[in-house]
């Protein structure tokens, strides 16, 4: 590497276009590199034996080289790739070239070789980003730009609703023996996130449930010191969002004009003659989760530091020899997500902005 003048990511490149795959990363190297002394070393000393390894020549290389090229054409195409279609490609590849059918056979074993040697990873998709046009985003980012000329970020904010399913319990855990699972709580409450684009200013959280009281409340929400609203199916409405934005434009008279921005959510309904601090643009429907903030990481964020301190309470817990370590009610659930959305940093919604 040093004799070519090659970078760490360069000489990566060298060996996997010449047979070794993922079996020589740029991660690979940097370890070698950090360790170059230790390993000198140990092979002097005889604890580290050289070993040499052959690269298994690939049997029918047009055939795997034209199956790869499907694939990153799929994944160019933000298409999902599944080991059954890898199979079923594979097959018609065969035929195409007018193999036989017995001279590969497309087995488990053959498919996880395949997907080793091309660095081919199971991936979770989540969000809706790949079933937006992405012109359609480059547009929606000039308009917003547009719209928001001249004005302070320090005015500029955005809100977006969020479920959590606070009485839902890992299912999953780490045992010396397998243990039969639970049923799911799917008990929920929405939640709204407001907060301008210099992250100096964060609303409060406003939280929907079922109920107007809660036995655990002991009083209503509001004299708890909660943004609280209720209806049957614990999610915004066009009542509860104008309320809300009522309540919201009222504890703004006495600063200047704020605009906010929010998804084009049906339920996003307000009396216009009531609000008069506050100029509510709407995003396009289509390109919202590569536009709003909200959705780029800051309610990520806010349930990651949640299910921190859910951690933390349930080994409290366990200390105090309490059976159910997971058990917490409605009250506590919105204490420790206005705990977490405080320990929200400033700089990660910059970011996300």
């Amino acid at each position: 590497m040093h004799t070519h003048q090659l970078t760490q990511k360069q000489a990566a490149n060298y060996w996997q276009e010449n047979g070794y795959q993922d079996r020589v990363s740029q991660k690979n190297i940097l370890t070698w590199v950090k360790n170059e002394e230790h390993i000198q070393g140990e092979v002097a000393h005889g604890g580290v034996k050289a070993a040499i390894h052959c690269i298994r020549g690939v049997r029918f290389p047009e055939l795997e080289g034209a199956l790869k090229l499907w694939i990153e054409g799929c994944e160019a195409q933000l298409q999902p790739i599944t080991r059954l279609l890898i199979v079923a490609k594979g097959e018609r590849l065969r035929d195409a070239l007018n193999l036989p059918i017995n001279a590969i056979k497309f087995s488990n074993g053959w498919v996880d070789e395949f997907k080793r040697c091309h660095a081919l990873q199971h991936h979770q998709h989540h969000g809706e980003a790949s079933s937006v046009n992405l012109t359609s985003v480059k547009e929606e980012c000039t308009r917003m730009q547009c719209e928001l000329q001249g004005w302070d970020l320090n005015n500029v904010f955005n809100a977006d609703e969020t479920s959590f399913f606070w009485k839902t319990i890992q299912n999953n855990s780490l045992l010396m023996k397998g243990l039969p699972g639970r049923k799911l709580d799917k008990t929920r409450m929405s939640v709204l996130v407001m907060m301008n684009a210099t992250g100096t200013e964060k609303i409060c959280l406003l939280f929907i449930a079922t109920a107007k009281k809660p036995w655990c409340f002991g009083k209503e929400g509001h004299k708890l010191g909660l943004w609280y609203f209720y209806n049957k199916k614990a999610w915004m409405t066009g009542e509860v969002f104008s309320n809300a934005m009522e309540e919201l434009d009222a504890r703004m008279k006495q600063t200047n004009w704020k605009i906010l921005l929010l998804d084009n959510f049906s339920g996003h309904k307000w009396c216009k003659e009531m609000i008069t601090n506050i100029k509510i643009i709407f995003f396009s429907p289509n390109p919202t989760p590569f536009i709003q903030p909200a959705d780029a990481g800051i309610i990520r964020c806010l349930k990651a530091i949640f299910c921190n301190l859910i951690l933390c309470c349930s080994l409290d817990c366990k200390d105090a020899g309490e059976v159910d370590i997971f058990a917490i009610n409605q009250l506590e659930a919105m204490w420790l997500l206005e705990e977490a959305w405080k320990s929200v940093k400033q700089s990660m919604i910059i970011n996300c902005w």
